[in-house]
This record gives C-alpha cells, sequence and structure tokens, in this order.
C-alpha cells in the first residue's frame, strides 16, 4: 500500500505503516516474550546486535548508493537529491524523524526506520523491568497498554498544522504496541480464543478500517480527523491478525515472498519512483514498471 501510495496517493494508502508497525511489534514481542519465558531475562545486547545486523547493512547501502547517484548526476536535474551535510548524524543515528525534513524525498520514508529502531530499545528493556518487578513476564500487558495510551494521547497533543506528529515515535509508538499485545494475547490467552468465532474480529477490523478511509477522504482538511485516523488504524490492523492468526498464511509463496523482500522494497521504491516518473511521468504504464 505504501509502494502504491508514494506514486497514485490513493485514499489512506500511507496507513500502510501501521500495518508494517503492528506486525513488526508482533515478531519481535513473540520472540522477546519467549525469551524471557525461556531465560528468565532478556540478553539486550545480542538482541539489539542482531537487529543492527538484520536493518543496518541495507539502510546503509541504500544512504550511500543514492548520495553518490546525486553526487554524479546520473539521475537527477542537480544536487538537490544529496543529504543535507547538516542531516548526516540524524540519518546515521536513526533521530532523523525528530528533525523536520530539510533534504530529498528520496530519504522522507526512512522515518519509519528509526521508529523502529527505537522500539527495539524500548521494548527489550521493558520486559526486563516488568519480570523484574512482578517477577511473571504475564503482567506485559500492563506496560504495552500504557504504552498504547501514550501513543495515542501524544497525537492529540501535538501541532496537527504540519502533522508533524506523523513521524515522531512517541506519537506512532503505540502501533508498534498493538502489536506486541497480540503476541501477549496468542501466548497467555490461547484457551480462551479458541471460545469465539475469530474472523468476526478480522471482519470488524476490515469495517473500521473501511470506516476510517471514508473519514481520510471526507476530512482531509480536520485538524482532528488526522490524530483519530491514526490512533484507530492500528487497533483496526491488531483485530484484522488476530482473526487471521489461525490461518497458517505462511504456507503461501506470495506471502513468504513480500515477507522476505519487502524491507528493501520499502528503502528503495522512492528512488525508484523518482526515476520511472522523470521517464514516463504518472501514468499507468509508468505504475506497471514501477
Amino acid at each position: 500500500t505504501i509502494v502504491g501510495y508514494h506514486f497514485f496517493r490513493f485514499p489512506a494508502g500511507n496507513l500502510g505503516v501501521d500495518l508494517f508497525f503492528v506486525i513488526s511489534g508482533f515478531l519481535i514481542g513473540g520472540l522477546l516474550i519467549k525469551e524471557f519465558e525461556k531465560d528468565h531475562t532478556i540478553n539486550f545486547p545480542l538482541f539489539f546486535f542482531r537487529r543492527v545486523l538484520k536493518i543496518c547493512p541495507s539502510y546503509y547501502a541504500y544512504l550511500i548508493f543514492v548520495n553518490i547517484l546525486a553526487y554524479l548526476l546520473l539521475f537527477f536535474k542537480g544536487k538537490d537529491r544529496l543529504i543535507p551535510r547538516g542531516d548526516n548524524l540524524s540519518y546515521l543515528f536513526f533521530y532523523k524523524n525528530y528533525i523536520k525534513n530539510t533534504g530529498s524525498w528520496n530519504y522522507d520514508h526512512l522515518w519509519s526506520i528509526c521508529v523502529e529502531m527505537h522500539f527495539y530499545i524500548v521494548l527489550p528493556l521493558m520486559i526486563i523491568l516488568t519480570g523484574l518487578i512482578t517477577k511473571q513476564i504475564k503482567y506485559l500487558f500492563i506496560p504495552v497498554l500504557l504504552l498504547i495510551i501514550t501513543g495515542i494521547t501524544f497525537k492529540f497533543y501535538t501541532d496537527y498544522n504540519t502533522q508533524f506528529f506523523y513521524y515522531l515515535t512517541h506519537c506512532r509508538i503505540d502501533g508498534l504496541a498493538w502489536g506486541v499485545l497480540l503476541a501477549w494475547i496468542t501466548e497467555y490467552k490461547k484457551e480462551q480464543l479458541k471460545k469465539y468465532k475469530r474472523y468476526c474480529f478480522t471482519i470488524i477490523g476490515i469495517l473500521i478500517f473501511i470506516v476510517l478511509i471514508l473519514v481520510r477522504i471526507n476530512f482531509e482538511s480536520s485538524v482532528i480527523a488526522p490524530a483519530w485516523v491514526y490512533s484507530l488504524a492500528p487497533f483496526s490492523f491488531f483485530l484484522m491478525i488476530l482473526g487471521l492468526l489461525e490461518y497458517n498464511l505462511g504456507q503461501l509463496l506470495f506471502c513468504r515472498i513480500v515477507a522476505k523482500y519487502s524491507y528493501n522494497w520499502y528503502l528503495w521504491h522512492t528512488f525508484i519512483l523518482g526515476i520511472i516518473i522523470r521517464k514516463t511521468g504518472l501514468n499507468l504504464a509508468g505504475f506497471v514498471i514501477y
């Protein structure tokens, strides 16, 4: 949805980021919960090192390659596609989402990677602290719920006029927290889930998402609608995934391909988009090539 949104700007396509956050929270939360249950602690340095190995090689390769091409003017009409010199550290150390954009559109989407990296610090430390206080990780749902409330609250107390809240970790952390809550439910509430027709959760989630799209279309200029939309979107994805977990979608070849390559597709899509638009324009032929 994000890749398509950046080409045709179809309504609410950018909410795909919230789906990404929920899935990420679910996967990472599940791994850490299982590790704590097994070892009664989290090896934070090892966990973070593994996430760095997963994220950083492709991330830095993208930054270096696109900047070199911009400098050599192979594809761009000027050096405006370079990362501004004053922004280098913010990209290098993943805090660009807290600095208002001064660079090229080729790098705007990297704000979500910054949010992810911050999450990789917050979640394991939160689990470790919960274990120290309660001695049982099953109480993790309490700080996770507080994290959800925190993210939603910050959305409504941040500058709507610039919609800068869209990029800030403390305003988007609720999406990742919904994913962690999903991991907690599947770990500790398996028997209770069997009492429900889980596809109903998916149906409710889809209906909420449809309403959000309609709100986004009809209240584009409203200062209230964005905060509500970005607060309810991850909840709708939480419900959708909760209803689908009983189906082993990982057996589908398409799902496995998307899971394997989606991160690098996401990294490179704005760069590829810039080249295609210059060659074909914003039309169906360009979209097919894209």
